[in-house]
C-alpha cells in the first residue's frame, strides 16, 4: 500500500484531501507544520507528498528542497499544492524538486486522478528495478540510480526528482535519438499528461545544471533540436 504524507496547515484542505484521497488504497498522514513533515518523511518515507508551500513555520520551497538533499533516502514523488500561481511561481516549484505543481483553488477529481496516475507509474518503475531493468545506467561518465534517484560522476552526485530520472533514463537508453515533449512528458508517467509541455523545458533545464555542478564537462550532453525536443548527444 501506497504511503502519502500531506503537508499542509489549514484544516479544511486537510478535511478536503483527506477525503478525497479516501477511496484509494494509501495509508495518509498528515501534518500541518515543515519541521514536522521533514521528520515524519525521514520516518515514513512516504511514496508521495502532499506540500503546501505557506506553511507556518518554514516555507514550503525549503522543505521541498531538504527532501531533495537527502539523496540516502528514497525520494518521494512531491506535488506541490499552493496558492501561488504565476508562471515564474511554476518555474520555481519545479526548479526547487517537484514532480508535479496544483493551484489553489483546485479540481479535486484532477488531483486525485493525478495522484492515482503518478502512484501507479511510481510503483511499476521501482517493480521493474527489481527486474527486467539495471539499477544503474551508464553513459560516458555520467552514472543514473533509477533506485535511489541520483546521479553520479565521479566522487560527485546529486538528488533528481522522479520526472527528472523519467527524462534522464529515457535519454541514456536512447542516446542520439531525438524526442518531443511530449514523448518526454508521457515516458514520465507512462500515460498522456495533461500538463504543458513546456514543463519538460523546466526539467531539462534543472536536469542541465545538475548535470554541470557535478560533471561540468558533460554540461552539453542535452542538446535542444529545434521545433522538435530534445536529445542525448552522441
Amino acid at each position: 500500500m501506497s504511503r502519502i504524507l500531506i503537508i499542509e496547515d489549514d484544516k479544511d484542505i486537510q478535511k478536503l484531501l483527506t477525503l478525497c484521497l479516501r477511496p484509494l488504497p494509501v495509508q495518509l498522514h498528515t501534518v500541518s507544520h515543515g519541521i514536522e513533515g521533514l521528520t515524519l518523511f525521514r520516518n515514513l518515507q512516504p511514496d508521495l507528498i502532499i506540500l503546501d508551500l505557506k506553511l507556518p513555520d518554514i516555507d514550503g520551497l525549503a522543505v521541498c528542497a531538504k527532501i531533495r538533499k537527502e539523496i540516502q533516502l528514497k525520494q518521494p514523488i512531491i506535488l506541490m499544492l499552493t496558492s501561488r500561481h504565476t508562471n515564474k511561481d511554476h518555474v520555481i516549484g519545479y526548479q526547487m524538486g517537484a514532480d508535479h505543481y496544483f493551484t489553489k483553488p483546485f479540481d479535486i477529481v484532477a488531483l486525485r486522478t493525478q495522484i492515482k496516475e503518478s502512484l501507479k507509474t511510481y510503483a511499476l518503475s521501482k517493480k521493474h528495478q527489481g527486474t527486467t531493468k539495471p539499477h544503474t545506467i551508464t553513459y560516458n561518465t555520467l552514472h543514473l540510480s533509477t533506485s535511489n534517484l541520483t546521479i553520479t560522476s565521479g566522487n560527485s552526485s546529486t538528488t533528481l526528482t522522479f520526472a527528472e530520472a523519467r527524462i534522464l533514463e529515457t535519454l541514456m537508453r536512447n542516446p542520439g535519438l531525438a524526442f518531443s515533449r511530449r514523448q518526454l512528458l508521457d515516458s514520465i508517467w507512462d500515460t498522456s499528461h495533461p500538463s504543458s509541455e513546456r514543463t519538460i523545458d523546466v526539467h531539462v533545464s534543472s536536469l542541465r545544471k545538475k548535470i554541470a555542478d557535478i560533471a561540468p564537462t558533460c554540461k552539453s550532453y542535452i542538446r535542444s533540436i529545434s521545433r522538435v525536443g530534445y536529445t542525448l548527444a552522441q
